[in-house]
């Protein structure tokens, strides 16, 4: 019966593949602005956040990656383990030293700051040499 159960898992396999690929990321997010600060929340429940979350920041880019691991493996279980990662582009203006991150009823919210946008455009004098600029 088992080796029915593995040729069974083994053809299955590229299914599961595509419902993932359907499905999307294996890290549920949400984003949004909130007083000049912007900030993202992934669902993470059942990972020590410790041991298991690494958050970055680089180049206008946020990275979560999350390892979960099977310490009592059981069939038929459908929980996702393995590693995964999630990136986020951050908003133009975003303070990357400002990155911070919090894990609590499994859910990671980090949040940044962005700065204010600048006006849109000045107009700059020319000088001209031996003469006051002018506009």
């Amino acid at each position: 019966m088992t080796h029915l159960l593995d040729r069974m898992r083994h053809r299955l396999l590229p299914l599961e593949d595509t419902l993932r690929a359907v499905r999307g990321h294996d890290i549920s997010i949400e984003e949004y602005a909130d007083g000049g600060r912007y900030v993202v929340r992934a669902e993470l429940p059942g990972v020590d956040p410790i041991k298991q979350v690494s958050v970055s920041v680089y180049d206008g880019t946020l990275k979560i990656d999350v390892e979960r691991f099977n310490l009592h493996p059981r069939d038929g279980s459908e929980f996702r383990y393995g590693a995964f990662t999630r990136t986020v582009a951050l908003p133009a203006r975003t303070d990357d030293s400002s990155v911070t991150a919090r894990y609590r009823s499994g859910v990671l919210e980090i949040s940044a700051k962005v700065r204010p946008t600048p006006p849109i455009s000045r107009r700059v004098p020319v000088a001209v040499d031996g003469q006051v600029p002018g506009y």
